[in-house]
């Protein structure tokens, strides 16, 4: 397995890219009023993002072995299933987050505080510091909406198949000409979703790398 943080990183990068392609086309197909493919093309777009979401975590720890590292780029059903427990783990590190901006915020406000009336010019670094804590704290105060997440996983490799092809399902015809603008809608909120989150994620890795600098 290649161990080189770049390599994954330029993963990444090509993983998102191609989530913001599908997303994109995915828009344009409900502009034409076919959303049964958009919402197909917005499921595979989630598809990708969930890849760049595992190839960040690699890019930053490549010599760590993450489970299902290869599955992510073969099983579509593992994909669905994997973001079940992500979510619910984004939950915990949300929390966790809080409670340690919730711990040294105040410290260095406080310091901020005592230091500024002296003739002593406050260091660049302590800025950093407090900017970087006032963007990690608003992205932790941003909330997914897990349980509609986990609901539309339960259907969506479903969905993203009777998007792009005619079937019979219990003596039933099912064509993509059964979705509609709503259903498009509901799929478009989910994938933008977690594209953002894959985005964030990545960029907290960047702050957090810059300020061991």
């Amino acid at each position: 397995m290649i161990q080189d943080s770049e390599f994954y990183k330029t993963g990444f990068e090509l993983a998102i890219k191609n989530a913001s392609s599908l997303q994109k086309v995915a828009k344009m197909a409900a502009e034409s009023n076919e959303f049964g493919m958009a919402c197909s093309l917005n499921i595979l777009s989630a598809e990708e993002a969930l890849k760049a979401i595992f190839l960040v975590l690699k890019s930053n720890y490549p010599e760590n072995d993450i489970e299902g590292f290869d599955k992510i780029f073969r099983s579509h059903k593992f994909k669905h299933d994997y973001i079940v427990d992500f979510l619910i783990l984004n939950d915990s590190m949300q929390a966790i987050n809080l409670k340690w901006i919730n711990q040294i915020e105040p410290k260095l406000n406080s310091f901020m505080d005592l230091i500024k009336d002296y003739p002593i010019e406050i260091p660049n670094e302590l800025h950093s510091v407090k900017a970087e804590i006032e963007w990690l704290k608003n992205k932790s105060e941003e909330k997914i909406d897990l349980e509609g997440v986990l609901s539309w996983l339960k259907t969506a490799n479903n969905d993203k198949n009777r998007g792009f092809y005619v079937d019979i399902l219990k003596d039933e015809w099912q064509s993509p000409q059964d979705f509609d603008n709503k259903k498009y809608a509901v799929e478009k909120d989910y994938t933008i979703g977690v594209i953002n989150y894959a985005r964030t994620l990545n960029e907290v890795f960047e702050r957090v790398g810059n300020l061991n600098m």
